[in-house]
């Protein structure tokens, strides 16, 4: 064995123990988030701790496994952090936040549900496959076309021009449903040339500052502090994607990591300013 494939096989190691480790203390901080969030009722309990097995026992399989699945990683993300963690702090609270009072048969029933819910996507998803011929499409096809970006480019500064002089404000005063309709279609804008500039990164002087005033703009323009968390969602996440996978591969582990962190720290912050 060559010293090359030794370091290849310490590292591979490594990192296992790493997502075991992980993964071991992933279980250990929400069993313990369960007991102390635990309410009188035995029910309501076991029905959290049930989804909280078919959470750990799913999360290990995808993280151990090999094949990469961004689809399972959001759901994974999006499953623990709204349809358990969230609820098992307001349910200790006796009220949600939108006024409904804890009744323990629907906690049990919707959390029932909910694992119905979970359980059949992985059960479709891996057992019913259904093989499709696909071809694969280079990142460059979604570029934009170079006219194309130089026009939304000019028409972006403009917008954020009279941004600045406050005139589309005054013009949304006079007429709300036209503002309200190229609002969202005018700050869109700031989106694209963004990811085109992000896919078109190379370490030159002129990309790197097309990148720069693209993310300026993006961020005069759809400022995550200020705008709805269903909007700055999937508009800097998918940027955050674009840019760390020019230089790392990331893996199922990554991508669920980097997704729970920004579920539960960076929306608790848009909420916070929101």
């Amino acid at each position: 064995m060559t010293e090359s494939q030794v370091v290849q096989q310490n590292k591979t190691i490594s990192f296992d123990i790493f997502k075991i480790s992980f993964i071991f203390l992933f279980f250990v901080f929400n069993f313990f988030l369960l007991i102390n969030n635990s309410m009188d009722d035995v029910a309501i309990s076991l029905s959290f701790f049930t989804n909280l097995l078919f959470i750990m026992v799913f999360s290990s399989l995808h993280i151990v496994s090999k094949r990469i699945s961004l689809m399972d990683s959001v759901f994974l993300a999006f499953f623990y952090t709204f349809f358990w963690l969230a609820p098992i702090l307001q349910t200790k609270e006796g009220i949600y936040p939108n006024t409904m009072p804890v009744e323990p048969r629907l906690v049990v029933l919707t959390n029932f549900y909910l694992l119905v819910f979970g359980v059949s996507y992985f059960a479709f998803k891996n057992l019913f496959k259904i093989k499709i011929r696909t071809n694969r499409i280079k990142q460059e096809y979604y570029q934009l076309n170079q006219k194309t970006y130089t026009l939304m480019f000019i028409i972006t500064i403009i917008i954020a021009v009279l941004e600045i002089m406050g005139i589309l404000r005054r013009f949304g005063q006079i007429n709300s449903v036209t503002a309200l309709i190229s609002y969202n279609f005018l700050y869109s804008l700031p989106v694209y040339i963004a990811y085109h500039s992000t896919v078109n990164l190379k370490f030159r002087f002129s990309n790197v500052l097309f990148f720069l005033i693209s993310l300026i703009l993006l961020l005069f323009l759809r400022n995550p502090l200020f705008v709805k968390r269903y909007l700055a969602g999937p508009i800097y996440l998918t940027l955050f994607f674009l840019i760390i996978n020019k230089k790392i591969k990331l893996k199922n582990y990554h991508v669920f990591l980097i997704l729970i962190a920004t579920l539960i720290i960076f929306f608790s912050l848009f909420s916070f300013f929101n």
